[in-house]
């Protein structure tokens, strides 16, 4: 049995959402990150808090994503690992809070942001890496709610989930706006207005590289058939995504 799929899942708890996304593209929206760390010296913690724009994906062969479902939500798509290369996705780095590497990165954090350090020639390159280094990290552990209850989970183990992720590229014109500081994002309004100014880092796809659709209810499969037939799409990508259609009930007991 592979331990990956050649299928990156993205799973939502809203029908509405999906349809949204089938429309043709994903909107990164801002997600609470969390690094910490124990200094090596004194076995004190050190934490790094991050709003970062982001649109996640997993790589769990469908026999295997029912635990997912449960807790991201009974809606999703399906799309081809190649369509997410090609945009950029990769798979997290996952850190235990113990570890040389979580320390090594918060160090960083906290050396590179030094006063001192910002009038170096290499400041504004060592600053983009750094950033795509920790955008790109997880817990390996840590709390986490569950999307469908809303159930707060502790030592949730974040390293099942095998993530993929996108987030938008750093350039000049966006790049002290690229993260949210936790008082910045623990602001509702700031964060709703930060996430509309992130649509225009969207990422598309065509029908081709759909490889799943997935509905809650079986008695829903018409009504994203009627979806799809709104779309717009020729006659035949109309007739291959209404192929893809899976159901709940299909990935718990056929799977």
């Amino acid at each position: 049995m592979p331990l990956s799929s050649e299928t990156l899942f993205h799973f939502t708890s809203k029908y509405e959402y999906l349809t949204s996304i089938l429309t043709g593209a994903f909107f990164p929206r801002f997600s609470l990150e969390t690094i910490e760390s124990k200094n090596r010296d004194d076995g004190k913690l050190k934490t790094i808090n991050k709003g970062v724009p982001m649109v996640c994906f997993c790589d769990i062969p469908l026999s295997q994503v029912k635990d997912h479902i449960n807790f991201y939500g009974s809606y999703g798509i399906g799309l081809k690992k190649q369509w997410g290369q090609s945009k950029g996705l990769n798979p997290l780095i996952y850190l235990d809070k113990d570890s040389n590497l979580s320390d090594h990165i918060v160090d960083m954090s906290y050396e590179i942001f030094k006063p001192e350090f910002k009038n170096k020639p290499e400041f504004k390159k060592l600053k983009a890496a750094y950033h795509d280094i920790v955008r790109y990290t997880k817990p390996y552990t840590g709390q986490n709610i569950n999307r469908k209850t809303g159930n707060l989970i502790e030592n949730y183990n974040f390293y099942n989930e095998k993530e993929w992720r996108y987030v938008p590229k750093i350039d000049d014109h966006d790049a002290e706006n690229i993260y949210l500081k936790k008082d910045q994002y623990d602001d509702f309004a700031y964060r709703t207005k930060q996430n509309k100014l992130m649509e225009s880092k969207k990422i598309t796809f065509k029908p081709n590289d759909i490889s799943y659709i997935i509905v809650k209810e079986d008695y829903e499969v018409e009504r994203i058939m009627e979806c799809i037939e709104g779309l717009g799409h020729s006659y035949k990508d109309t007739k291959r995504l209404i192929s893809k259609i899976q159901t709940n009930h299909q990935i718990m007991f056929d799977f």
